[in-house]
Formats: structure tokens, sequence, C-alpha cells
């Protein structure tokens, strides 16, 4: 169907399939393109943006180098991609992962459900100053926990209701062993 000064209206078996508005085209049911064809978003002239199929792996395709948005309905961040650069997931518009050019940044607890994997001589650091860092030497196999900030290391256990301290490590300092909470030796 074709009206004037307004719409065009495309059918199948008596069932609209395909519609153009003020404000572009809607389609009812499936767009199918066969492997290989490419969607092209986009005012470049191959397309900024490139969605389609080999027949054995799917892509999207950034051909412009512009960072790639996963957004939800009312611009709420889900995944940020930006070429020759970070990965950032979001949780409820709030960035919680990212990688770096030296590993990756985690905002918020990390709760593994398996062991964490990493190599040799290369730690896990926490605080924002590196101020703890957990690794394994393979130089010397060696386990080490380093304070890297001069801070005392305190060993506690959490009975349910409070922290009970264990150890404590003071740099430059005693180490005081603790029974049930009570100090029972330092050293001096």
């Amino acid at each position: 169907r074709f009206m004037e000064n307004g719409a065009v209206e495309l059918y199948y078996d008596n069932s609209k399939k395909l519609e153009t508005t003020s404000a572009g085209v809607n389609f009812t049911g499936e767009i199918r393109l066969t492997d290989g064809n490419i969607i092209r978003l986009g005012d470049a002239t191959y397309g900024d943006l490139k969605i389609y199929h080999t027949g054995s792996a799917n892509y999207i395709d950034n051909a412009e180098g512009h960072p790639l948005h996963i957004k939800y309905t009312g611009g709420e961040d889900l995944a940020k991609f930006t070429p020759n650069g970070s990965v950032e997931l979001y949780y409820d518009n709030s960035k919680k992962f990212e990688t770096t050019n030296i590993g990756v940044t985690v905002t918020g607890k990390l709760s593994p459900t398996s062991n964490i994997h990493m190599p040799d001589s290369t730690g896990i650091k926490l605080g924002a100053s590196d101020d703890l860092v957990l690794y394994h030497y393979a130089t010397d196999n060696t386990n080490r926990i380093e304070s890297g900030t001069n801070c005392p290391m305190l060993f506690q256990y959490w009975n349910g209701s409070s922290y009970e301290v264990m150890s404590k490590l003071i740099p430059d300092g005693p180490v005081e062993l603790y029974d049930n909470n009570v100090k029972k030796f330092e050293t001096t």
C-alpha cells in the first residue's frame, strides 16, 4: 500500500511486514541475512558499526575505533569497550570491573567461586596504595604476605558476633600473640 504523503506498507500473505514512518522504518517479524552479509550503521563509507555472522562466528565490529557502549533504556551503562584500551562492566550503572594496562581493577567485593590462579612472582594487591600484597615467589619457592605501607598486620578470627585478635605484626616493632582475644606474648 502506498499512501500519498504518508506511509508505504509491504505485506506477506495479508500480514504487514514493513512500514515506513516519519521516524524511519518499522519491521514486523524477522530480518534475515545469510552468512557473511553485514548490517552497517553510521556515516562512514563502510559503516561505523558492523554486525554480522560468518558461518562460524558472530561479530560486532567497531570499524571506526569509537568506544562501543552497551546501554539499557534510559542511558544506564552495562558495558563499555574502548579500542586499544579498557573494557568496563557495570552493575546498576556503577562501574565494577575494568581492564587496565597492568591488569584489572575491581570496585566492590570480589567473590570468587573457585581458586584464583596467579603466575609465579605476581601478586594480588589490596588497598588504594597496594597496602597488602599476597604472592608466591618462584625464585626461592616462598609464599609471602607483605605490608607495603608500614601498616601493622593483624590476624583476626570472626566468631560470628565479633572479631578476636590472634596476632599482630608491627613494622619496626613487636610481634604479639593472643589467646581468646587476650595478649599472651610480645617480642621486645
